[in-house]
């Protein structure tokens, strides 16, 4: 029998002069459960800018009605791009083409922000409709067929969908844009949310009683529970013991990049919570992790055992345990 699709998508008349002032007024969630992170360069952002200019088409935007205003289910990079140039100081790529004004005279503008473009082509932007679909409060099922339509057959992975259904994917969104996970995590990976995932693998090392870091363990796990506000509340503690400690880290590189691998990152984590739960100072965590992680060599720290559980199955419960009595004796 085959799947019912529930879902229809109605046209929504937009201009970017409302669409930005609906990114000001929060009434649009461009964490989407499959969007990706941020991934268009500044010669990409330019492009699409003045096609804009051009008063060419530029696609069409998709967004899922809900509760609680407007899901971004397709134009991230297109919406963040014009957000960055019209409020964010973006300027225009050097080798952005001239474009003609009313008068058919060409106007440089490589090198412009958004301020120094003459009032017509300021309006030109603002004025610009969009072509924008509307589905209303999509199901998760209709959302997985969707995506896999407009990105051309191209399968949501069970890494997608797993994502999709974390009951408490908002606290991990907010708690990935944390200070501790804007260092401690690389551009490249946020993009496959790298974040997301070192503090989820950090809330199963110091509350979970399975310790397993498997997929085949956390997705069913974090699709039932709800993070509770005290777990978030300790979480916030933790990333801002963790964003000390890799602020004091960055000078010394071979250890700062070490660390900045996700299994690394998530143990920095255990190690705060242990600080914090046995009234150990910044000052102190930041020593001790100093000293564990100081081998001045390729091995991860200087327990053997913590490295020889992350050579393979590093995931598996007993790994974990192993890098978790190991951690507790760095700390004590």
């Amino acid at each position: 029998m085959a799947n019912k699709i529930k879902s229809t998508a109605n046209k929504f008349d937009l201009n970017i002069g409302t669409l930005i002032q609906m990114i000001d007024d929060q009434e649009i969630d461009f964490d989407a459960s499959i969007q990706r992170g941020l991934i268009w360069d500044k010669a990409k952002n330019s492009k699409f800018i003045h096609t804009v200019l051009l008063e060419w088409p530029t696609g069409v935007i998709y967004f899922n009605k809900t509760k609680s205003g407007y899901e971004c289910l397709d134009g991230k990079q297109r919406s963040h791009a014009l957000y960055n140039f019209v409020k964010g100081g973006d300027k225009l790529h050097k080798n952005t083409p001239p474009v003609v004004n009313k008068k058919d005279e060409l106007v440089e503008v490589a090198k412009c922000k958004y301020e120094d473009l003459p009032e017509e082509f300021q309006n030109t932007i603002t004025r610009y409709g969009l072509l924008v679909y509307c589905f209303d409060d999509m199901s998760i099922e209709d959302k997985i067929s969707f995506f896999t339509r407009i990105n051309l057959g191209k399968p949501v992975t069970a890494a997608d969908i797993s994502r999709i259904k974390v009951k408490s994917r908002k606290v991990f969104q907010t708690l990935s844009k944390h200070e501790a996970m804007k260092i401690g995590v690389t551009e490249k990976a946020k993009t496959k949310f790298a974040d997301e995932d070192v503090i989820k693998n950090i809330w199963v090392m110091c509350y979970n009683e399975n310790k397993s870091l498997l997929d085949k363990d956390t997705s069913p796990l974090f699709e039932s529970i709800e993070i509770s506000k005290e777990h978030v509340k300790e979480l916030t503690k933790i990333l801002d013991y963790m964003d000390v400690c890799l602020q004091r880290l960055k000078p010394h590189k071979e250890i700062f990049n070490k660390i900045r691998a996700k299994t690394h990152l998530a143990s920095l984590g255990y190690m705060a919570f242990y600080a914090i739960q046995n009234n150990i100072s910044e000052d102190d965590y930041y020593a001790k992790a100093y000293k564990f992680f100081d081998t001045k060599s390729k091995k991860a720290s200087i327990s053997e055992d913590y490295n020889n559980a992350g050579i393979a199955g590093g995931a598996k419960p007993d790994k974990v345990l192993t890098k978790i009595t190991e951690l507790e004796k760095a700390m004590s």
